[in-house]
This record gives structure tokens, C-alpha cells and sequence, in this order.
């Protein structure tokens, strides 16, 4: 058994057996309802948690950050708040059951959000919740979380006080 992460624009481009598909937003939109089988509010991150890594990730783009949302994400603490609050939160804990619930009876879940990289994501975090009772069911992310390449620079030894020879 497995568990599938996404976002909303890989799914069409998903070549797995996705199962049931469930949106885990706090923000969603109207076309949510034709691609998932719902969504799931209550496992997206507090309005508190996503608008502070939200105003962080922008301040650092606006500042020139080459990862951003790193930035962001390692600022505002988010994994670990967010994990307090799938572990805190009664509806949170309750989804949780549900969703474990469906997956001792052997469905296929597929995580959907807005986020393309899982590694600064939280459906990356939701869906190693999800699992930690089970020894038998897998994490794919699609894509698998990645850090960006730093971009190539244009350097020469004159750069660095050489002469070139």
C-alpha cells in the first residue's frame, strides 16, 4: 500500500494508481472539487502557521533569497508547528483516524496541495503522520522533494585576482 503526495498541477501527470484523491488546503478553490474527492481543511496548516511562512517567503524572494521557501519554512518553524497541531487539534486527530481507518482497509490515498516541492511542503509532513502506525505502507512524493541546483555563475580566475594564465 501506498500513499501519494502531489500538487494540483502534477495530477494530471501522475502515472500511478492514485486511489482516492483528497485536497488538503486551507485555501481552496472552486475547480478542487473536480480533481479530489474533497478536501480536507482541517489537515491543512493554521491560517496563523501559512500566513507567516507565506509573508516570510515573500520578503525573501523580494530580498533576492535563492530558496525562499526555505527560508521561510526554517523561519517560522513550520514543521514542527504543524505537527503539534495534527497532534493537538481534535478535528485534526480525528481526520487522521479516518484516513488511517481507509488505509487498514487497503485504499490507495493520494495528498494533494498547492506546494510543486514536497521537501518545504506540508503534505510531506501530513503524509509521515499519516503512516508512522504502519510498517507496510510507502511514502511516494511526486515529485520526490528536491533543493534546487544554485544557479551556474559566470567566473573566471580574473574574478578571484588570477590573471587568467
Amino acid at each position: 500500500m501506498t500513499v501519494h503526495t502531489t500538487y494540483f498541477g502534477g495530477l494530471p501527470s501522475l502515472d500511478v494508481e492514485t486511489g482516492t484523491v483528497l485536497a488538503v488546503v486551507r485555501r481552496p478553490h472552486d475547480f478542487i472539487n473536480d480533481a479530489t474527492e474533497r478536501n480536507i481543511r482541517t489537515l491543512a496548516p493554521s491560517e496563523d502557521l501559512l500566513t507567516a511562512y507565506k509573508q516570510v517567503e515573500e520578503a525573501a524572494e523580494n530580498d533576492g533569497e535563492r530558496l525562499p521557501a526555505k527560508v521561510a519554512w526554517e523561519s517560522v518553524s513550520f514543521e514542527p508547528r504543524y505537527r503539534r497541531r495534527l497532534q493537538n487539534h481534535v478535528d485534526a486527530n480525528r481526520a487522521l483516524s479516518k484516513l488511517r481507518n481507509r488505509l487498514r482497509n487497503g485504499e490507495t490515498l493520494t495528498l494533494v496541495c498547492w506546494e510543486k516541492n514536497p521537501r518545504w511542503c506540508h503534505r510531506r509532513v501530513l503524509a509521515d503522520v499519516l503512516v508512522e502506525p504502519f510498517a507496510d505502507i510507502d511514502v511516494e512524493h511526486h515529485p520526490e522533494p528536491f533543493v534546487p541546483e544554485p544557479e551556474p555563475r559566470d567566473a573566471s580566475l580574473t574574478t578571484f585576482g588570477g590573471d587568467g594564465a
